[in-house]
C-alpha cells in the first residue's frame, strides 16, 4: 500500500472518530489520578517505573505543564481512557510523551485522536523539532507513530529512560 493510501484511510478513521463519544481534552486537576494510573498501568505491566516516570506523573502541573508544556486526556463516553504529553525543552523544541490508553478502551481511536492534537499543538506553537522515545517492543505504538510521519532516528547521547532504545522524529508537514 503506498504512503497516500495509508495517509487517506488515516485521514478517514480519524474523521471518524470525531465523534460525540471521543473527545481529546486539555489536562484540569480533577484529571490527575487518571493521568497517573492511565500511564502507570501500562509502564508497569511491561517495565519498571523510572525517576522521572515518578516525578512527572506524580507532579504533571509542576514537571510538565509549568515548563509550559501540555496535557491532554483522551474521554471515551465521557470517561477518561488516554492521557499524552507535549513537553516543551528548549526553544522550538518539543517531545510526545506519556502517551497511553487503557486496554479496554484500545482499537477505538483514541490513540489516533491524541497523537494527532499533539501534533496540532505543535504545529500550532511553531515547532521545529517533535521528537519521542520508545521501546522496541512497542510495535503497535510505534506503528501508529509512522503512520503519521514519525520517522526511525539515532539514539541522541543522552536519554532519561533506561527503556528507550527506540527514537522517532516527526517529518510531517
Amino acid at each position: 500500500m503506498n504512503c497516500c493510501i495509508l495517509k487517506i484511510f488515516f485521514y478517514s478513521v480519524l474523521m471518524n472518530n470525531l465523534t460525540a463519544d471521543k473527545k481529546i481534552v486539555p489536562y484540569e486537576v480533577k484529571y490527575r489520578d487518571d493521568w497517573r494510573y492511565i500511564n502507570q498501568q501500562w509502564i508497569e505491566k511491561l517495565f519498571i517505573l523510572e525517576e522521572l516516570d515518578i516525578k512527572h506523573l506524580m507532579h504533571p502541573e509542576e514537571n510538565i505543564l509549568k515548563g509550559g508544556g501540555e496535557i491532554y486526556i483522551g474521554l471515551l463516553n465521557g470517561k477518561p481512557v488516554g492521557a499524552i504529553a507535549l513537553k516543551h525543552h528548549k526553544g522550538t523544541r518539543y517531545e510526545l510523551s506519556k502517551m497511553g490508553v487503557l486496554p479496554e478502551a484500545q482499537g477505538h481511536g483514541i490513540a489516533i485522536l491524541m497523537v494527532q492534537k499533539i501534533i496540532d499543538r505543535y504545529n500550532e506553537r511553531g515547532g521545529t523539532e517533535l521528537f519521542l522515545e520508545t521501546n522496541s517492543s512497542l510495535k503497535p505504538a510505534i506503528n501508529l507513530y509512522k503512520k503519521m510521519d514519525f520517522v526511525e532516528v539515532l539514539a541522541p547521547e543522552d536519554t532519561p529512560y533506561e527503556r528507550a532504545d527506540y527514537f522517532m522524529i516527526y517529518e510531517g508537514g
